[in-house]
């Protein structure tokens, strides 16, 4: 697996911040507002992890973007697996957020499992994703998101035949 931190900052920031002792919202807070990606090239499945705090269309054009830019070199379409626990959409940009990420997914992603415990960002997701008409099951762990996939791809499969 390829491991991908494309938030190298982010990351320096953070073990600066533990090191001087600062409370843990505050390096919440730090955190924010970067992806995580990890392509599985054997299955191909990109892994992400949102963080990020959209409160308004800009945050939403923001977060995007970023996806575009670490996007912009791949050439093929690929499934993916989408942590969404530390995504915050709120409520005033849910339908906009929803409309940007239907156009996002129709150009590279042959599926989209989310998975997340945390409640409000399940219930957030799942509000957008509605309105989007989008998939809108989260899943409870990665490993039931991955077998989300890989039943997408099966049934991929079986109408090709």
């Amino acid at each position: 697996m390829i491991s991908l931190d494309f938030d190298a900052r982010s990351r320096m920031l953070r073990a600066k911040t533990s090191r001087e002792g600062l409370s843990k919202n505050r390096r919440l807070v730090m955190e924010k507002n970067k992806i995580t990606f990890d392509y599985d090239r054997a299955s191909n499945i990109l892994f992400v992890e949102d963080q990020w705090d959209i409160k308004t269309r800009e945050d939403v054009d923001a977060f995007f973007a970023e996806y575009e830019r670490n996007m912009k070199n791949v050439k093929e379409k690929f499934w993916m697996v989408a942590h969404i626990d530390k995504l915050a959409v709120h409520a005033d940009v849910a339908e906009y957020y929803g409309e940007v990420a239907r156009k996002a997914t129709n150009e590279l992603v042959l599926g989209l499992a989310r998975w997340g415990v945390d409640s409000t960002a399940r219930m957030a997701l799942r509000t957008t994703a509605m309105k989007a008409k989008m998939p809108y099951t989260i899943h409870t762990s990665r490993e039931k998101a991955v077998q989300a996939v890989e039943q997408m791809k099966a049934e991929r499969n079986s109408k090709r035949q």
